[in-house]
């Protein structure tokens, strides 16, 4: 099923992927995962990593990411480096989880604050943060593009440059929200020096995707230049501290993004409990990029509920005081495009 779905994303994953779901002793290297990290991109990226860590691996001439191209002996190839490094790789996917820290995602948690705190600072707490990068996304040079691709907002300087799609023709942007503070939280960040790490957020991004590789690098550049402070702590446990160590005075914004899919149902519960705590009783507001098929147990409208996409869900407090969760809309699990509300 996994195969079919990312065929057009990734025809060569698909490939590996069909092959491997075929391959009893290969797709059990997948039991070193803990259940919520058992899914199919975590074999994928162990053995990317491999590509990555060894010049004469057999599969270098195959993949993209290192100047290579898949060929008719693509499968039998990865099945038998499968084989040949199971215990190397069985390591890697115990110990390590999937951490794509997708900066095309930018543009849609700036639409996202921009309409939750329109023209007002926030301190951005990213939850789940890997290396940071979404914490710069005011920063990045961002051209949010109608149907007919006239510019309808622009902001910042920096590299990458990112580009989103608005899939509405009366969408007009709010006034940018303005970070005033970073700070995000992950239980294994990936810093911004350190070339093994920054190896591993490589090989989770899929190796026939160049365009997605080049704007991590452009963006782990940009981050290097004004590193942002990260916790380490398990979630939800150190949600609270980091939410403290954020403030600096202005409002207090939280954010995920394809994060709480990877989290156990009870972990992921007690996170949205934690953020509705933080709206209720600091004036805090919430974004999530999430699926709704992935998280059922979010509070999801009818209108997003069991969507396979990812749907934008904010998090504020009404007049009355009140928690409200508003769906703004669907988007791209890669920031591409966005269709408003």
């Amino acid at each position: 099923m996994f195969a079919r779905e990312i065929m057009r994303r990734s025809p060569l994953y698909a490939d590996l992927c069909a092959a491997i779901a075929d391959t009893p002793d290969v797709l059990a290297l997948l039991d070193a995962a803990d259940i919520a990290h058992r899914r199919p991109v975590q074999l994928l990226a162990a053995l990317h990593y491999q590509v990555l860590s060894n010049r004469t691996h057999p599969l270098r001439s195959q993949y993209p990411s290192t100047d290579g191209q898949p060929g008719p002996d693509l499968v039998p190839t990865a099945l038998a480096a499968c084989r040949d490094d199971a215990d190397a790789l069985r390591h890697l996917i115990a110990h390590r989880n999937v951490q794509t820290n997708e900066v095309g995602r930018s543009p849609l948690i700036m639409i996202g604050l921009s309409r939750l705190s329109p023209g007002e600072p926030v301190d951005l707490v990213d939850i789940g943060t890997s290396a940071g990068l979404n914490l710069h996304a005011d920063r990045y040079r961002t051209t949010c593009v109608g149907l007919d691709g006239t510019a309808l907002a622009t902001w910042g300087d920096a590299d990458p440059s990112l580009s989103c799609v608005i899939r509405s023709s009366g969408f007009q942007m709010p006034q940018p929200a303005t970070i005033h503070g970073r700070r995000g939280l992950d239980p294994d960040p990936i810093r911004s020096d350190d070339d093994d790490a920054l190896r591993w957020l490589d090989a989770c991004i899929w190796p026939d995707q160049s365009e997605r590789r080049d704007r991590v690098r452009a963006a782990i550049a940009t981050a290097q230049s004004e590193p942002p402070s990260i916790d380490t702590a398990r979630l939800p446990d150190g949600i609270d501290a980091t939410v403290s160590a954020a403030r600096t005075g202005a409002r207090t914004a939280l954010i995920t993004s394809w994060v709480l899919a990877y989290l156990p149902p009870a972990d992921r519960i007690a996170t949205i409990e934690t953020f509705t705590s933080a709206i209720a009783d600091d004036d805090a507001v919430a974004l999530l990029l999430e699926s709704p098929q992935e998280c059922p147990n979010l509070p999801w409208p009818d209108s997003a509920s069991g969507s396979r996409r990812t749907e934008m869900l904010a998090g504020q407090r009404s007049a009355s005081g009140d928690v409200t969760w508003t769906h703004l809309g669907t988007a791209h699990p890669h920031g591409i495009w966005f269709l408003p509300l």
